[in-house]
């Protein structure tokens, strides 16, 4: 199982991709998963990124409701980036090539 990584945002929440996280993300933006550039992303696309990866917890999430969690929340963009950063490397064996 991948690795879970928690995240603030109406409460504490725990991302992680595994394949079926992922293949929702390349459904539904419509390309695949390394064509997104983290540097120069879109609300559309870390709205998809968050709801894909915590789907496995809440399946009646949306991207919509995840912009508007964010909204009433208050949640910092660059902080939910880095985590959702952070879990997709893990995803893709990038903290093994670290160790």
């Amino acid at each position: 199982m991948k690795k879970s990584y928690p995240v603030m945002i109406d409460k504490q929440r725990s991302l992680r991709y595994g394949f079926v996280a992922i293949d929702m993300i390349e459904e539904t933006l419509d390309k695949p998963i390394g064509a997104i550039d983290l540097r120069n992303i879109r609300m559309k696309e870390v709205a998809v990124l968050t709801w894909a990866g915590l789907h496995h917890e809440d399946d009646t999430l949306t991207p919509k409701k995840i912009l508007e969690m964010f909204d009433e929340y208050d949640v910092d963009f660059v902080e939910i980036m880095s985590i959702v950063g952070d879990a997709l490397a893990e995803s893709f064996g990038a903290e093994e090539e670290k160790k």
